[in-house]
């Protein structure tokens, strides 16, 4: 069977497969049932799409950029309504561990905004924030609204913003500058902060509480490998708190004559903060203050 006779029997077959298409469409609703046929075919590929191994396999690729080990419990995603995460844990060779239990999230779902804008809108939920380093312990329950737009190039957050609220909050092991702070509870942790060019900014974050309160501002310049973004964060502590009142002599060089603010500075790298209190006088001890 030489070219030109197989050419022949495709052209012959071609004009019978036109004229079944041709009869096709001119019967009673050919046309809706067509396109209906595929637009369920899109919408049953969208909904039993494996979402669940996207996840984890996204959540996998957060390793090298975190500089900790990612572990991800149960996943139930869902197109309509919240979605489940049992549990998140993060471990760093420091000895840091991080664990989010019970997380709901809640994302908007459009093509156009997600894969061409490459932006992310929702809520979050965490009902149980646990972050354990050594001595330091950090419990808290987390919620979240998020607006962020991602660079194509980097994969970094660009542009956006994000409304966090924490309650409930319960810090052991603190230390500051050589001071071992006591157990403190804070009834919230709120406030907003902006991404602008890639630049994590808190406009206002306040710490709520009986024990201990305060805000926070400062920027993060956020880094491929987040460990490696530098801070420059300034926290503004209420020197009345309750639980600074047996530390008043020690933190009395920190302050301005007549302030009850005690400034504390974080700069550097995350994975490497430096802490400064900027001194206005040198802070006197407990001796030196008897023999006044």
């Amino acid at each position: 069977m030489d070219i030109g006779t197989v050419l022949h029997l495709i052209q012959q077959y071609y004009r019978k497969f036109k004229v079944k298409v041709s009869e096709t469409l001119k019967l009673p609703y050919a046309k809706f049932y067509i396109f209906l046929s595929l637009l369920l075919t899109v919408f049953f590929v969208i909904v039993t799409f494996p979402y669940e191994i996207l996840i984890r396999n996204q959540v996998m690729k957060l390793e090298p950029v975190l500089g900790s080990s990612v572990s991800l419990g149960r996943v139930d995603f869902s197109l309509f309504n919240d979605s489940y995460i049992e549990e998140l844990s993060l471990g760093s060779r420091a000895g840091a561990e991080t664990t989010l239990k019970s997380i709901t999230i809640n994302i908007a779902i459009n093509p156009v905004t997600t894969l061409i804008n490459k932006t992310i809108r929702g809520t979050l939920s965490v009902q149980n924030f646990n972050y354990s380093n050594r001595d330091l312990v950090i419990r808290s329950l987390v919620m979240s609204d998020f607006d962020i737009r991602f660079d194509s190039q980097s994969g970094l957050p660009k542009d956006g913003h994000i409304d966090i609220k924490c309650d409930n909050v319960y810090v052991k092991g603190a230390k500051i500058k050589g001071f071992s702070i006591p157990p403190v509870r804070f009834t919230a942790i709120q406030g907003k902060a902006k991404i602008i060019n890639s630049n994590l900014v808190f406009e206002s974050i306040k710490f709520l509480g009986s024990d201990l309160n305060g805000s926070m501002n400062g920027t993060i310049e956020l880094n491929k490998f987040f460990t490696t973004s530098r801070m420059n964060l300034t926290f503004i502590i209420n020197a009345e708190s309750r639980i600074l009142e047996d530390y008043k002599l020690l933190l009395s060089g920190f302050q301005e004559e007549g302030s009850r603010e005690i400034k504390i500075l974080i700069t550097g790298r995350v994975s490497r903060p430096r802490i400064q209190m900027p001194s206005v006088s040198a802070p006197r001890s407990p001796d030196e203050e008897k023999d006044q």
